[in-house]
């Protein structure tokens, strides 16, 4: 079975930029209220608009994909999420559990 989470990054096309701006609060908050309940809409929606519900699911994938450079790097590493960001994004890069960052942006 593939490394899921590699495959999952080679998906996004996750550049050290976008993960910086991966960790920012808003890109956070959005990428967390938004795509689950879009996504039930979308399948939801094959109700009423048939086979078009597919445009509706594509939109909210490319949302999921462009969330992520929609927002600049945050200013600081300390709130929960940049640290969320940082445990995801040093388990994907290497496969591991990594050490609690305590200040600036992390370095791969």
């Amino acid at each position: 079975m593939p490394d899921l989470y590699r495959l999952a990054e080679g998906l996004m096309g996750m550049d050290d930029q976008s993960w910086l701006s991966h960790a920012n609060p808003l890109s956070v908050w959005t990428r967390i209220l938004t795509p689950l309940p879009l996504l039930i809409l979308a399948v939801w929606s094959r109700v009423w608009i048939g086979h078009g519900a597919w445009l509706a699911v594509a939109a909210v994938a490319l949302w999921i994909w462009i969330n992520p450079r929609l927002f600049r790097p945050p200013a600081t590493f300390e709130s929960w999420s940049a640290r969320g960001f940082w445990a995801n994004a040093c388990s994907c890069a290497t496969g591991q559990a990594c050490p609690p960052i305590t200040c600036g942006p992390p370095v791969f």
